[in-house]
Order: C-alpha cells, then structure tokens, then sequence
C-alpha cells in the first residue's frame, strides 16, 4: 500500500514450497488494490493519494516487481532460504514482509513421517529465526499452513503452528446463507489468536 494511504510502500518476500505461486492472481490483487485506493480518492483532494493511486492503475506491473519469488523443492532449502533471509532484506530494505506457502509442506513429505522429534527440532529452530526476524527487522511473517480435522500422529504439525505463532487466522469458505445471490461458497477470515485483538470475522474477497 503506498505511503500517501497511510501504508509502508514496501515489497514481499514469498518462500514458495508447493509451486502454487500465480502471478495472474497476483496482478488480479494489484487491479483490485488499485481499484479501491481510487475509490477513496474520490472521496480525498490530497494530491499525493490521487497520484499514487493513477500510478498504480497505470502499471499494474510495478505491483509485481516488489514480490520477490523463491521457489524451494524440499526442507533443506527451505531452511536455508529461511537462513538466509537476513542477507536478503539487507540487500532490499525495503522489503516489509515475508510470506511462507505453505509452512509444512516439506515437512510433511519430505522428512521421514516416524521422526517426529527430528521434524520438532527442524521446525522449532525455523520458527524461533522467523520470530528473531520480525522483532529485529521490523517485518512482518506471514506463514500459510493446510488445516485438518484429524488429529492423530501424522497430523501433529498443525497443532505445532498453533503454538509457535503470536496471531493466527483461519480462511474459510462456507455455503452462502438464505437469499444469498448464487450458491457459490463466501470466504470468511477468522481471527482465532492475537495478544492485542478480540476474535472476530471478515468477509473477504
């Protein structure tokens, strides 16, 4: 968000684990980002809002060159990506947050299943450098993870998460209620975890 609509302006850092990364969608947030931020300028005569807002609606692109891709193929370059993020944000200060999608992934298939204290030790140490990393560098981490309704051995990383993390959310998508305008699914973000904010729930589009 540009800094004249009270954001930061900065760029992203996206750890991509499950190759599910579109940059059509992305430039899809970029059109609909733009497209709300002239919305509001028509209710503002602050000038550095009104030129923002047509500079993003003109290069939509620029949007896209402030996400920086890495695709990693298995837990061993996904922790050496998480390693090395230091040294990246250094090399592009302006980079004010990181996105992992999906956080378990490797750890799920690509660990041996039966070891749990190994994936314990791997993702313990991974979550206490993403949290070294937002308190010294000031950014935000954001840590994408499937939920399951089962809860024997296999399925023990999403309890894992549900304690290493300071604020959780949870994306739903339910059938629309009564006199909903067609039976497509609404998407609801539920805030389910936070130090400094009560539950509650968006919708989201």
């Amino acid at each position: 968000i540009p800094e004249a609509f009270n954001g930061v302006g900065g760029e992203c850092i996206y750890i991509d684990t499950e190759g599910s990364f579109m940059v059509e969608r992305a430039l899809q947030m970029s059109e609909s980002v733009a497209t709300h931020l002239g919305s509001i300028c028509r209710h503002s005569s602050r000038p550095a809002q009104v030129e923002a807002a047509a500079e993003l609606a003109d290069n939509p692109e620029a949007f896209l060159r402030g996400i920086h891709v890495m695709r990693v193929h298995d837990h061993t370059e996904q922790l050496a990506a998480v390693a090395n993020l230091p040294a990246l944000l250094k090399e592009n200060p302006k980079v004010r947050l990181v996105v992992i999608d999906s956080i378990a992934f490797h750890f799920r298939h690509g660990v041996s299943s039966v070891d749990f204290g190994k994936r314990a030790r791997l993702l313990t140490s991974m979550a206490q450098k993403l949290n070294e990393l937002a308190h010294k560098q000031s950014v935000a981490v954001v840590l994408m993870n499937q939920m399951t309704t089962k809860v024997e051995a296999g399925h023990r990383l999403t309890l894992f998460w549900a304690r290493a993390t300071a604020a959780r959310s949870l994306l739903v998508g339910q059938q629309g209620g009564e006199g909903a305008l067609d039976n497509n699914p609404e998407r609801l973000a539920k805030l389910i975890k936070s130090s400094c904010k009560a539950e509650g729930v968006v919708r989201y589009t």
